[in-house]
């Protein structure tokens, strides 16, 4: 008993230190994670900290008090990177209490020169959506590692846009929008672009948030600290990660303005917008086809100029100035998209004359605009993932037979899981072969000969993705398996170019913001959590524009560390020291992965590379010691 009155005076006593002192006893808690992990809004937890993965190869314990970015005991974030790189981390605001009015200010950097906030640092409050049921195929499995039910952060709200109240900072935690129950934890995503001519050096800023407790105000501080390595990432986009869309970026649903900013967001994430179906006015057949040109220049001659990524139209960030790397031409056969002539008149000599003029003009029109850095396409979607030899190999030829003065800029593309097709066009003549199925690992041969042609390969990646062969874009996967997309494409470089998710904004009229699990084009039974969706509608928010991803970060990624690779292999003067780097991290991919006898169906360990994100951003940081190496 005189214990229990004891311990009841001790609580009397600090509850009224704690009046007295103004301070509070609801315990804000803010700590830090980088992009490799995502964090469970009710628990705190990384949903990557799965026991699906093997032990060694997950993220370590106690992250939250310490890990490979954070220290808890200096209350510090460290980040390291190149000139012309974009960081990012995670800032993770954690209260068992509901707080209000939260705010979140980064201070300018202090260093060896100006490193301003307002232009490099950019806010995001994470959005979380709940999967409620795993992504599968319907009757068999997704064939990727599904983390499993939960609230996923995946949607990054713009803090710097005007947005809705309701979306914009402050916020209170439990956030009564977005309705998580149970809410314990905020996400903030923060990028940190480095600009192209910073000075190398350290500089440091703080990290300020605030919030009330009630009528109590609570405040916490972190340091951040940014190391810049003396060279840069190049504007150029050597991977050009593909995001394929069917026609819904396109000046005939939106304005060009809102056009620009969604090639914009591609560009700044080093990935390339590959949209479908927009083409010239075209009139006439035959060898009097003529194009009508106006409404395609107002529209995209600044993408093919590269003044859309410039700051006269807003733009800062990785490739300014330069232009789109690749642009669809808009010949199709398909009845709703048939371009130029119907599909009905195909194999006529009138028809054959218009598609080949078509090809001229394209070429002569470029030509004379300047528009000389960017690859052009040539893709019937209506053949696509078919077996239909005959029609592929049609237009194939067409372009063969055009007369362009400079053939290498076009780039006749095939999609399909057959090998027959791509042989049926002839492997010298493929400019893109877009591999789908388990052809993407059996047949290598046909790849390394296009490959040996000047020609690419692509790698898909959607519901017919299968672990750990190539990694699949959904919600409910780790969000390394995104970054793993710069490294097979270095690791089985004779036989791999990039890789390319099929569908970009299917944004089921908004719904998905509540919903991930949205079909995207099968339907049926599928669950595929956002599937097609990297980009999202900024509507919702009351936004007329595009909103960003984690998952679109997590290519970003990818495409910085190919470039990192890139740059290690030209500086050594061969890749021998790149390979070793890869290889500690993705120790196999595409065939490899599959074990002796097995079926490309068939489940697989999950042992062919690692699942912690440490040493991932320790690989990273391996490539940037060996390229600095010689320099210090």
């Amino acid at each position: 008993m005189r214990r229990e009155t004891l311990v009841c005076g001790l609580l009397l006593l600090v509850a009224a230190w704690c009046a007295f002192s103004g301070t509070t006893q609801a315990a804000m808690r803010i700590w830090a994670v980088d992009d490799g992990v995502r964090i469970n809004p009710q628990t705190g937890k990384a949903l990557e900290d799965n026991p699906i993965y093997p032990e060694g190869l997950r993220i370590k314990p106690g992250y939250r008090e310490h890990n490979w970015i954070y220290s808890g005991d200096k209350k510090q974030v460290t980040l390291a990177g190149a000139k012309n790189e974009a960081l990012a981390f995670q800032l993770q605001i954690e209260s068992a209490a509901p707080l209000g009015n939260v705010n979140v200010v980064i201070s300018d950097l202090k260093g060896p020169a100006p490193f301003p906030a307002a232009d490099n640092v950019r806010l995001f409050r994470e959005w979380y959506a709940e999967v409620k049921q795993p992504s599968s195929g319907g009757a068999t499995a997704a064939g990727f590692d599904c983390l499993g039910p939960a609230w996923y952060p995946d949607a990054l709200i713009p803090l710097r846009e005007r947005v809705k109240s309701e979306f914009a900072m402050p916020f209170d935690l439990p956030d009564k929008t977005n309705a998580v129950p149970g809410q314990k934890v905020q996400a903030i995503w923060v990028d940190v672009y480095i600009p192209r001519d910073q000075q190398p050096g350290v500089y440091e800023g703080a990290i300020r948030v605030t919030a009330r407790d009630g009528d109590k105000p609570v405040e916490e501080l972190l340091s951040l600290r940014v190391e810049v390595f003396a060279f840069a990432l190049p504007d150029e986009d050597h991977l050009g990660i593909s995001l394929n869309d069917y026609g819904s970026i396109s000046p005939r649903r939106m304005p060009k303005e809102k056009l620009w900013a969604f090639y914009q967001m591609c560009h700044h994430h080093r990935c390339v917008l590959d949209v479908l179906y927009n083409a010239p006015k075209a009139s006439g057949t035959g060898d009097a086809l003529e194009l009508d040109w106006s409404e395609y220049d107002a529209a995209f001659a600044p993408l093919l100029d590269g003044s859309a990524f410039t700051a006269a139209h807003g733009y800062r960030g990785p490739g300014e100035g330069v232009p789109v790397k690749r642009f669809y031409l808009p010949l199709e056969s398909s009845g709703g998209h048939a371009w130029p002539r119907p599909a009905e008149e195909m194999e006529t000599e009138p028809y054959e004359r218009a598609v080949k003029k078509a090809l001229r003009e394209f070429e002569r029109h470029f030509l004379e605009k300047g528009w000389t850095r960017t690859s052009l396409m040539m893709f019937y979607n209506r053949y696509d993932e078919s077996g239909r030899v005959k029609e592929i190999s049609y237009f194939a030829r067409l372009l063969r037979e055009a007369g362009l003065k400079e053939p290498s800029r076009f780039l006749y593309r095939v999609d399909g899981g057959s090998p027959d097709v791509v042989r049926g066009v002839g492997l010298e003549n493929v400019g893109i072969w877009c591999v789908n199925g388990n052809v993407r690992y059996t047949h290598p041969e046909e790849q390394r000969e296009i490959i040996r042609h000047g020609g690419h390969i692509w790698i898909y990646s959607s519901n017919s993705a299968r672990e750990p062969c190539i990694a699949a874009p959904y919600i409910d996967t780790e969000v390394l398996a995104l970054r793993t997309w710069g490294w097979i494409p270095w690791k089985y470089r004779d036989s791999v170019t990039t890789l390319c998710e099929w569908g970009t904004f299917y944004h089921g009229e908004g719904k998905r913001w509540r919903d991930p699990s949205l079909a995207a084009a099968l339907g049926g039974k599928q669950v595929l959590n956002g599937d097609a969706l990297l980009i999202y509608p900024g509507e919702f928010l009351g936004i007329d524009g595009p909103v960003p991803c984690i998952r679109l970060k997590a290519l970003r990624r990818a495409s910085q560390d190919y470039e990192y690779m890139r740059l290690l292999a030209k500086k050594a003067g061969d890749p021998r020291t790149v390979d070793e780097v890869v290889s500690g991290v993705l120790f196999r991919a595409m065939h490899e992965a599959l074990k002796p006898g097995q079926d490309y169906w068939q489940n697989r360990e999950r042992d062919s590379r690692s699942h912690d994100p440490e040493q991932w951003d320790k690989a990273r940081r391996s490539l940037a010691e060996h390229i600095l190496k010689d320099d210090r």
